[in-house]
C-alpha cells in the first residue's frame, strides 16, 4: 500500500499530500508499542515507562526497545532461504551487493542447525538401508582357458 501509485524515484514513506517523511522511527516506535511489539524504557534503569512520562528513578530520558525495521529484513532473508530461494536471488531482493553484507542478515539459528542435523541423519539412514540391500559376493578370477564360463 505504501508504494501504490508511486514511481521508481518516489519515496516509500510519504504523507497524504505526497511530502516525504524524513524519519519514520518515532511513528514506527509508537505503532509497535501500541500493538505490543515494543516498549519505551528509561535510559537509566530500563524500566518500561509511558511515552513522555518521568520514570520512578527520576529520569525522563527514554529509548525504544522492540521490533526494528531491520529485523524484518533479517526475517525476510531467513524465510526466503528456508523456502529454498537461491542466495543470489535473496541478495537481489534485499539489495545486498556483497556477500559479507548478506551474511549479516542471513541469520543461522538453533532451528537451522537442528534441520541440518536432521538432514544428515536422514542421509545416513538412507545409506545404511542402501548398504543392507547390496549383496557382497567374493569375486574370483576365471581362468582364460576356461571355455565353459562366459564373462561379459
Amino acid at each position: 500500500m505504501c508504494i501504490a501509485g508511486k514511481g521508481s524515484g518516489d519515496r516509500v514513506f510519504t504523507r497524504e499530500n505526497g511530502k516525504p517523511i524524513g524519519d519514520f522511527r518515532k511513528t514506527w516506535n509508537k505503532m509497535c508499542c501500541s500493538v505490543g511489539l515494543g516498549r519505551m524504557a528509561c535510559r537509566k534503569c530500563d524500566r518500561t515507562v509511558t511515552d513522555g512520562a518521568e520514570c520512578e528513578c527520576g529520569c525522563n530520558e527514554q529509548h525504544y526497545v522492540g521490533l526494528l525495521v531491520h529485523d524484518l529484513r533479517r526475517t525476510g532473508c531467513r524465510n526466503l532461504r528456508r523456502s529454498g530461494v537461491h542466495e543470489k536471488t535473496i541478495m537481489k531482493i534485499g539489495g545486498w551487493k556483497t556477500r559479507s553484507v548478506f551474511d549479516r542478515y542471513n541469520i543461522v539459528d538453533e532451528k537451522d542447525l537442528a534441520e541440518a542435523a536432521a538432514k544428515l541423519d536422514r542421509k545416513a539412514q538412507q545409506r545404511k538401508r542402501h548398504r543392507k540391500g547390496i549383496v557382497v559376493t567374493e569375486v574370483t578370477e576365471v581362468p582364460a582357458n576356461d571355455k565353459t564360463s562366459s564373462v561379459n
